[in-house]
């Protein structure tokens, strides 16, 4: 496999996990699991690569994990304080 190759490798997951995530409002957890890498290598991938792709892609994507984290936050407060 050639350099270029590779790179668009690269390109085309990065684009493939942000608009999985963005389709159907995941997590980068549940986006590795689905494309069979780990979560560190997703967030690498939306972090590091798709902002030099597409950044209103990268922005959505964001948005998503953005809403995520909240949603955990107020789950984890709920939780903390019922139990």
């Amino acid at each position: 496999m050639s350099a270029i190759s590779i790179q668009d490798e690269k390109i085309n997951k990065a684009i493939n996990i942000a608009v999985f995530i963005i389709t159907y409002k995941c997590t980068i957890r549940d986006a590795a699991e689905k494309f069979g890498i780990s979560k560190t290598t997703a967030h690498r991938m939306i972090s590091k690569v798709l902002p030099s792709i597409s950044s209103k892609l990268y922005y959505q994507v964001r948005e998503v994990i953005d809403n995520n984290k909240e949603i955990y936050k107020i789950n984890n407060n709920k939780n903390v304080n019922n139990g």
